[in-house]
């Protein structure tokens, strides 16, 4: 993307006009560009996606389309804006339910193994269940391909916590802080070879002669991929148990 992107931490995008003073058909509207304009972007990138198409296919005037978001840039804002308010909360909760999860566990290296493999058998039967990509996830994908002007919306609100609960995890079970070079690095691995499978799975099946992705070739994969994480994970473990 031919964007340069700002130095300081991003502002929410508002409106030019706001469209919250009772006219509900405003909201409406905007929101519907926004939506529009998300499938644009994620299919198309930035600079490919016109405003103008956007507004044909939200059915609007490019007039209206001005007068919500004043530029191309400020509704590419909106558009992560609308992504992160989406899924933060979510994300949050997932977070939640992990630390609960391993609060709960006797935070031995065995347990909290365990926990991190149930995540990436989780992960991965999302991943790679047969559908078109969801539009913002295009939308995404090409944010971390290309940054650009939402690139710091996303790390900020999504990336971020993500990658922190997956760093937690990974820390624990070397026996480094979440946030160490190690830690950290380790964590870029699990995560690359998980979504590798959703990038590459017509490639994967190809390669297999596999004419489907049945629930006996999913646990292979599943048992081959967990092999390959835990044995980038061996090493400056854990002990058994903590203290008491």
């Amino acid at each position: 993307m031919n964007q340069t992107r700002e130095d300081a931490m991003p502002q929410r995008s508002s409106p030019m006009h706001s469209p919250a003073h009772g006219y509900a058909r405003g909201i409406e509207a905007r929101q519907r560009i926004i939506e529009v304009a998300i499938t644009a972007f994620g299919n198309l990138g930035f600079d490919n996606a016109s405003t103008r198409g956007i507004a044909k296919l939200a059915k609007v005037n490019l007039g209206s389309l001005r007068y919500y978001f004043g530029s191309k840039e400020r509704l590419y804002r909106a558009c992560a804006e609308h992504i992160a308010d989406l899924w933060e909360g979510r994300l949050a909760e997932f977070h939640q339910r992990i630390q609960a999860q391993v609060e709960a566990s006797d935070q031995s290296r065995e347990q909290v193994l365990q926990i991190t493999r149930r995540l990436v058998e989780t992960i991965l039967d999302h991943l790679v269940i047969p559908r078109r990509p969801y539009p913002w996830v295009m939308f995404l994908i090409r944010e971390q391909l290309d940054p650009g002007v939402a690139y710091d919306i996303l790390y900020e609100r999504l990336t971020r916590r993500f990658m922190a609960l997956w760093s937690g995890l990974v820390g624990r079970i070397l026996g480094r802080p979440a946030d160490n070079e190690v830690s950290v690095l380790k964590t870029f691995c699990i995560v690359g070879q998980l979504f590798s499978f959703d990038r590459n799975l017509y490639t994967v099946k190809r390669s297999l002669g596999w004419d489907e992705l049945n629930p006996r070739r999913l646990t292979k994969v599943k048992q081959v991929l967990w092999q390959q994480i835990e044995s980038g994970l061996a090493g400056d473990a854990l002990p058994s148990a903590h203290p008491e």
